[in-house]
């Protein structure tokens, strides 16, 4: 049996080493938790004793008195570092000299409530941007030249819509998310097989739509577009016409010997005539698009221009019907506009008054032109993916 006195009166006089009084404290830490002792009455004889309440009582204050003992010690013998009488130091020196300025995740962590959710392409790297968007210009390459293969037409519209889409996004280049967003849509538009220059009655009919590209690849656009005038419009009333993207009814109105003219009521456009004369109702109707398209234009090319530090002075603007086009700018700055714009919403006409506009700065679509564009329309691709989309309905006369 292990007697205390002893041990407290060697520590106490400086004989007990450090290593003999920890190997002392875990005979007695044992003893303690056993709760028991072993006593050898004789070579052939073992007793099994306990401990009474009141002595482990005693072995517990002289257990904690030794560890703390042993503790001051090993601080005195520089062992060991007390860090906790540095820890008030500490608090003060951060509350006043330490300021955080932001909260940011740290690299390679999980976020466990965000596992499983697709990332926002805006969250993405420069670089993962750019490599979805290779992947996208790679897909949809593979798609014109493999799966358009049987819809000639659909092949042709489509590479060239590309090779337009591929020299807008070179202008882009230090913006891989617009660059992103360009192909994006261009792939959502080429997965919906929405052929700009087909009718949407064959949407849902392939084949159709292949030997309809077909024919018009073989007549040229311009024996198509004449052919589309003379066996689509007869000008009769309930047939659509539009007006800054409304649409609305055609109403004739036969008055013998009276001057053709034509007016907007209500969701009508009426045109009055001395007889029902396909040609004469269209000329009408031209004249009356050629006078509201001078109005619209004249009011929105001043709001167009005054941002421009190009634009010294508002340029000289004509009119014209063109078969394909909205609008050309020639080298001596001279504006082009074709009146049926006018049909088209009015955000599509400032982009294209914005468009020819820039030309005045840049005679050609190079990267500095689509530039100018972002800069001063940044969504200038979306309005005129709407207008293209309607395009063949609004340059129909």
């Amino acid at each position: 049996m292990l007697d205390l006195d002893p041990l407290v009166t060697l520590v106490l006089g400086g004989m007990l080493q450090l290593e003999e009084l920890g190997a002392a404290l875990n005979v007695v830490s044992v003893s303690m938790r056993e709760r028991h002792y072993i006593e050898v009455v004789a070579p052939s004889r073992i007793k099994l004793k306990s401990f009474s309440e009141e002595l482990i009582a005693r072995y517990k204050n002289d257990l904690r008195f030794f560890t703390e003992l042993r503790q001051t010690a090993r601080r005195d013998a520089m062992e060991t570092v007390d860090y906790s009488i540095y820890e008030e130091q500490i608090r003060k020196l951060v509350d006043k000299q330490v300021i955080g300025t932001e909260v940011r995740e740290p690299e390679g962590v999980y976020l466990v409530h965000q596992l499983g959710q697709p990332e926002e392409p805006k969250d993405w790297s420069d670089e993962k941007t750019r490599n979805e968007t290779d992947m996208i210009r790679t897909r949809v390459r593979k798609t014109i030249e493999q799966e358009l293969a049987d819809d000639p037409y659909a092949q042709k519209v489509f590479g060239e819509l590309l090779r337009q889409a591929i020299a807008e996004a070179e202008a882009m280049f230090d913006h891989p998310l617009k660059q992103y967003a360009l192909f994006k849509s261009f792939e959502e538009k080429l997965d919906s097989r929405a052929t700009p220059g087909v009718p949407d009655a064959l949407a849902d009919k392939p084949h159709a739509k292949a030997y309809f590209g077909a024919i018009r690849l073989v007549l040229g656009d311009d024996a198509f577009a004449a052919l589309s005038e003379e066996s689509v419009e007869s000008y009769v009333s309930g047939e659509s016409l539009h007006y800054l993207g409304r649409r609305y009814r055609l109403k004739v109105i036969v008055t013998p010997e009276a001057l053709a003219e034509v007016r907007m009521r209500g969701a009508f456009i009426t045109a009055v005539v001395p007889t029902h004369d396909p040609a004469m109702i269209r000329s009408a109707l031209d004249a009356w698009y050629r006078q509201r398209a001078r109005e619209v234009f004249a009011q929105r090319l001043p709001v167009i221009a005054e941002p421009l530090r190009w634009v010294r002075e508002l340029p000289f603007v004509r009119l014209q019907f063109m078969k394909r086009q909205w609008g050309s700018c020639s080298p001596s700055g001279r504006i082009t506009l074709n009146p049926c714009l006018v049909k088209a919403p009015r955000e599509a006409i400032d982009y294209v008054l914005l468009h020819e506009m820039c030309h005045l700065e840049h005679h050609n679509h190079s990267p500095a032109f689509y530039s100018m564009l972002d800069r001063h329309m940044p969504d200038w691709r979306k309005i005129k993916e709407r207008l293209d989309e309607r395009a063949e309905a609004y340059l129909r006369r």
